[in-house]
């Protein structure tokens, strides 16, 4: 029971992550304007809330993943989390 619960935030954590991550790349590279890289959108990016949260969010689903993988072996935890 456990290992499903643990998965499911994974799965959860994953998801989130990664939809806030990218809103909150493609609002400094909105904010950037001539679609190449400058220092500023470095620093840009670490002042945004929603690139700290996407990244905190996807830590959290590693850190799940990996305690998944110490419970069950990778052929069910692999396919689990690929939702």
């Amino acid at each position: 029971m456990k290992t499903a619960i643990v998965i499911a935030l994974a799965v959860l954590a994953q998801a989130l992550g990664n939809t806030i991550l990218s809103k909150g790349m493609k609002a400094i590279a909105a904010a950037g304007g001539t679609g190449g890289f400058s220092p500023m959108m470095l620093v840009d990016a670490m002042a945004n809330p929603l690139i700290w949260l996407g990244t905190i969010l996807l830590v959290l689903f590693f850190a799940l993943f990996a305690a998944a993988l110490s419970w069950e072996d990778l052929s069910f935890v692999l396919p689990a989390t690929a939702f």
